[in-house]
């Protein structure tokens, strides 16, 4: 179940318990005004300034859900907002451990975009497709790493570049068994180098540019020994 079903339950849970309560207040009335012979409640002459609940239902004004707000058993707080519909759009979330998360939906109510942190602050956004595979993802680490990945329609990574703490670039290209088959890198002494890599991900040709601008190559067999180098 994902997080815009996991909202949509509670609400459900909390428009219930609502109809529950409203119910049990239309009773005491009844009662109270049986009792009483019809004397009116006194009503405060000023409004309270603060409110609290475990949540809230939003509706508009023929009685239909257009969104909420509630607090689960857990902790985990959550605000949702649907569209004309009932479908939900727009959701947000806090978990007990403190990491917050936006996700959009699109008109069947499936999930396509999606930003959060996570514990430790680090941010991740992701873009879904209409199957809910993820096919873009961005984030950044607290040590520095900052990374974007290109997915297939399987939900398998095929595309990655990244910038490490160091100032390390790479890019590289994986197989649709996620194997890396090219690899490109810049570090931040002037190395340049390019790798091709064998259907098990091991480097069998690489390339490579010094900082002074020396030329390299190098060929790998299977077992790992060079076969061809060239240096300068």
């Amino acid at each position: 179940m994902n997080d815009v079903q996991l909202l949509a339950a509670r609400m459900e849970k909390l428009e219930k318990k609502n109809r529950q309560l409203q119910f049990t207040l239309c009773v005491v009335t009844v009662v109270v005004a049986a009792g009483i012979g019809g004397v009116a409640c006194a009503v405060p002459s000023s409004p309270h300034k603060v409110v609290e609940a475990q949540g809230f239902i939003l509706k508009d004004a023929n009685g239909k859900r257009m969104g909420g707000m509630a607090v689960d058993a857990e902790g985990e707080s959550s605000f949702v907002l649907n569209d004309s519909e009932g479908r939900p759009r727009v959701s947000m979330s806090l978990s007990t451990t403190g990491e917050p998360v936006f996700v959009l939906n699109d008109s069947e109510g499936r999930p396509r975009l999606r930003m959060s942190l996570s514990a430790t602050g680090d941010p991740v956004f992701a873009l879904h497709d209409s199957e809910e595979k993820k096919r873009l993802g961005m984030s950044v680490a607290d040590k520095g790493l900052a990374g974007f990945a290109l997915s297939d329609p399987e939900g398998r990574p095929r595309l990655s570049m990244l910038v490490n703490a160091n100032g390390v670039a790479g890019f590289a290209l994986n197989d649709s068994e996620k194997k890396p088959r090219l690899g490109m890198s810049v570090t931040d002494k002037g190395l340049v180098s390019f790798a091709l890599s064998d259907p098990e991900g091991r480097p069998r040709l690489s390339m490579l540019v010094n900082a002074k601008g020396f030329p390299g190559f190098l060929s790998v067999s299977g077992k790992g020994l060079p076969v061809n180098q060239l240096k300068k």
